[in-house]
């Protein structure tokens, strides 16, 4: 009976307190409060919970039910202390300082407790508990003061970072793309937003940089001026935000510079001493906006920064097409290395290829241009490099015994075609032939830490 009459008071505050920050259904109504200051309609509602209870539940009910609510509060709230104790925090200075292992003990204790007294009560008290927290996270709350869940995230994730850190790298088992995309227009940014979405999504990271520059100049086949760059200022953050409703994890930057080319090869410079640094410098203009010196640039930089570049040259008229067929082109070089298993070249353009398949839900082939006589080795190479890469059985493969150009001319138009280069020789070597070509092309440029193998 106690606790009841507690109840009417400390429940209803707690409600009004729960409503204002949106935590509970019907805020509105319950976040009222009269002219005193006293929140009417939270009281009459858990006053009516309470009576209800009292006239109808037995004391055998209802006390192992509020048991499990204490027990919960007391071990959540010793399992927070035992893990600010442990991280250290700056902000975490108790006047009556307590042992680490006192805490740990308090959760571990109400834990045991819960369980003893009532083992179906408590497992249901678990999964209640879990639930509302799924729900709570699903609905994206936001308060001023901000959550101490994030904090501990924030925490814990840095902890974490630093044992990393001791520990030796394994980037291959682990790659994930993590794309630096630098922007000065918001039309490329949303007319490129479904390769870049399929290059990332899940699980990927993507980097917007955008690019202001002071002076008035054409680049990239659009003039730039005062006016445009104040619109861009207020589109590029929208449609980043576009990106993370999508679920992807997305982050923002802008530079205003005078150079388009110092403020990407600056970029990579500084992100490289990050944690988690971009992996791939994405570039989604033609090859012909750039000259052959800003070229040798971005290739330097992308190699000094330990990352890898794709570079995509979407055809106006084509686009991405259906959004089904992908091609990747693989040079006769590789047939000169017998062992699958040491450098290639082309690991990154055949992990695109995948990031493409599973979220378009399309289909891979693989295509070489060799001499007749290679023509059944080519066979024997591509299909074991389906079977160790572990590749989607529906994975094609197709020896064209012609040039390169002349296959690609003949080929299937399809709707990307992801060319893998080692370096700018190559590179301006092949654009020249693209470029008479009506397709869509990635050119991927590897950074050396792929593995598609692994």
């Amino acid at each position: 009976f106690s606790s009841a009459l507690t109840t009417f008071v400390a429940a209803s505050r707690l409600l009004s307190s729960m409503s204002e920050n949106s935590i509970f259904f019907f805020n509105s109504f319950f976040s009222k409060k009269s002219k005193s200051g006293e929140p009417r309609n939270a009281t009459i509602f858990t006053s009516l919970i309470i009576i209800i209870t009292l006239v109808f539940g037995s004391l055998d009910t209802v006390a192992p039910l509020l048991t499990m609510v204490f027990l919960i509060a007391y071990s959540m709230i010793n399992l927070v202390v035992f893990i600010e104790q442990s991280i250290g925090f700056v902000s975490f200075r108790p006047i009556f300082k307590i042992p680490k292992f006192v805490s740990l003990y308090g959760f571990l204790g109400s834990l045991f407790v819960m369980f003893y007294v009532n083992l179906i009560s408590g497992i249901i008290a678990v999964i209640v508990l879990f639930l509302v927290y799924l729900i709570l996270v699903r609905r994206r709350l936001k308060t001023k003061s901000g959550y101490v869940r994030s904090g501990l995230l924030l925490a814990l994730s840095e902890w974490a970072a630093k044992k990393v850190i001791s520990l030796s790298e394994s980037k291959q088992q682990i790659w994930k793309p993590n794309i630096l995309l630098p922007v000065i227009s918001s039309r490329k940014l949303l007319g490129n937003f479904s390769i870049i979405k399929s290059l990332v999504y899940p699980n990927g990271e993507l980097n917007i940089l955008g690019i202001y520059l002071k002076k008035r100049k054409k680049i990239q086949g659009m003039e730039i001026n005062k006016e445009k760059i104040k619109r861009e200022k207020k589109a590029i953050p929208n449609l980043v935000d576009k990106f993370k409703k999508e679920g992807i994890f997305t982050s923002y930057a802008s530079v205003s510079v005078e150079n388009y080319i110092n403020a990407v090869c600056t970029s990579l410079e500084a992100m490289e001493g990050q944690f988690f640094k971009p992996n791939i410098l994405f570039l989604p203009v033609s090859l012909k906006y750039f000259s052959k010196y800003e070229l040798k640039r971005l290739f330097s930089s992308a190699k000094s920064a330990d990352s890898g570049m794709i570079l995509f040259d979407k055809n106006n008229d084509i686009g991405l097409g259906s959004q089904e067929d992908i091609h990747v082109w693989l040079s006769p070089n590789i047939l000169k290395e017998d062992d699958l298993y040491k450098e290639r070249k082309y690991d990154l353009a055949m992990l695109s290829a995948y990031q493409l398949y599973r979220n378009w839900v399309g289909k891979i082939t693989l295509r070489i241009c060799v001499e007749k006589k290679n023509e059944d080795e080519a066979r024997r190479y591509l299909r074991r490099l389906i079977a160790e890469s572990r590749f989607p059985a529906s994975t094609e493969i197709e020896v064209i015994t012609d040039t390169f150009y002349q296959g690609l001319k003949e080929s299937p138009r399809g709707d990307i075609h992801i060319i893998p280069v080692e370096n700018l020789s190559e590179i301006n070597k092949i654009s020249k032939k693209t470029n008479k070509i009506n397709k869509s092309f990635l050119f991927v440029v590897d950074s050396g830490n792929e593995d598609v193998l692994a």
